[in-house]
């Protein structure tokens, strides 16, 4: 947030969050605990998105589209993926 002091980071309607394979202690909401820990306020909902190595793509083609369909005005799609070890 400090890095884009132009931003206003109030108006932000949501966070969606791509995170691959949550397991142990990452088998929670992250995009709710990396919006808490950024600062943003507690009113902005997050959710976040499995499709394995496909998340942070997903998160990003869910928020395009919510704001082509009028839902959203300013959101940040954030990917958190670790897929190593996985043959494609």
């Amino acid at each position: 947030m400090e890095r884009n002091p132009s931003v206003e980071w109030d108006k932000v309607d949501e966070l969606i969050y791509g995170c691959a394979n949550q397991a142990g202690e990452d088998n929670r909401n992250v995009g709710r605990m990396a919006l808490l820990l950024a600062g943003l306020p507690t009113s902005v909902p997050a959710t976040t998105v499995n499709r394995l190595c496909g998340s942070g793509m997903d998160a990003i083609g869910i928020g395009a589209r919510a704001i082509k369909a009028g839902r959203l005005n300013l959101l940040l799609p954030e990917a958190l993926n670790q897929c190593r070890g996985h043959r494609l």
